[in-house]
């Protein structure tokens, strides 16, 4: 296993323990996720009445949005690791 799948998979379970944080005490948070099923619910009563291609389409386009999006905030989290390394190496902490 090499350093980027180590680091990865370090960032899935951190991550995974602050969403899990999250539901359980952030009212906030909990309440868009319950929003969010509802929004979900309604559009997939709404695009039940496109053909397979049309709606394979847009299930397909929201997905690759949502894999883009968790793609990028994972990024971004490593990438706070990495500064947050060099500014510990820069000050002379490690």
């Amino acid at each position: 296993m090499n350093y980027d799948s180590i680091l990865e998979n370090i960032v899935f379970d951190l991550l995974e323990n602050l969403f899990n944080d999250l539901r359980n005490n952030n009212t906030e948070i909990r309440n868009k996720e319950n929003n969010l099923v509802k929004l979900s619910q309604q559009m997939q009563k709404t695009i039940s009445v496109l053909n397979d291609q049309q709606r394979n389409s847009i299930e397909e386009y929201i997905s690759e949005v949502n894999n883009l999006t968790c793609n990028y905030y994972n990024a971004i989290y490593v990438q706070g690791f990495k500064d947050c390394i060099k500014l510990l190496g820069f000050i002379e902490i490690i």
